[in-house]
């Protein structure tokens, strides 16, 4: 580079300097959408009573099928590792349920269940969306999943999901 260019360039390096500046006004921002915060190495101690749920919110809905969903491999990862977890996380409820069954001829009660986490602390559940609840069938001993299908219809419209 010659030295008309440096003579150039050290010209207009100094023009802020000297007070002449290009002022551009920043652009407004963007109004941002509230982070849903995650769940992932979250857990949860809540187990409902199925049969008092379902009577009390007719929007539930017991959930049953495939665990893995999505139609792309990150949504199918995430759902299989949510799924996967909250299965694995309650077979310590049902096999106290089996033994209970096995001991006494007859599944514990929703009340015996609640009673026998808290006597085990280290008894945790996957955290799950605001929309799904477990809950605990004391006719098969077995812990399902809930669903409010109309909250979460809320929270997917507001979030601008559609459901099909």
């Amino acid at each position: 580079m010659n030295a008309r260019w440096w003579v150039v360039l050290g010209f207009v390096g100094s023009l802020p300097a000297a007070g002449c500046s290009y002022d551009v006004p920043a652009p407004p921002p963007k109004p941002q959408k509230p982070v849903r915060e995650g769940i992932l190495d979250k857990t949860t101690r809540e187990v409902l009573d199925l049969k008092q749920a379902l009577a009390d919110n007719p929007d539930y809905e017991v959930l049953e099928g495939d665990l893995v969903q999505g139609n792309n491999p990150v949504t199918q990862a995430a759902t299989a590792r949510i799924g996967l977890a909250s299965e694995i996380m309650s077979w310590p409820i049902e096999q106290f349920a089996q033994f209970h069954y096995a001991e006494r001829g007859r599944f514990p009660t929703h009340a015996e269940v609640v009673a026998w986490m808290d006597e085990n602390p280290g008894v945790t559940l996957q955290a799950r969306r605001e929309y799904d609840k477990y809950a605990y069938d004391a006719d098969t001993g077995r812990i399902v999943m809930i669903q409010d299908t109309k909250l979460k219809r809320k929270i997917f419209e507001a979030e601008g999901i559609r459901l099909d």
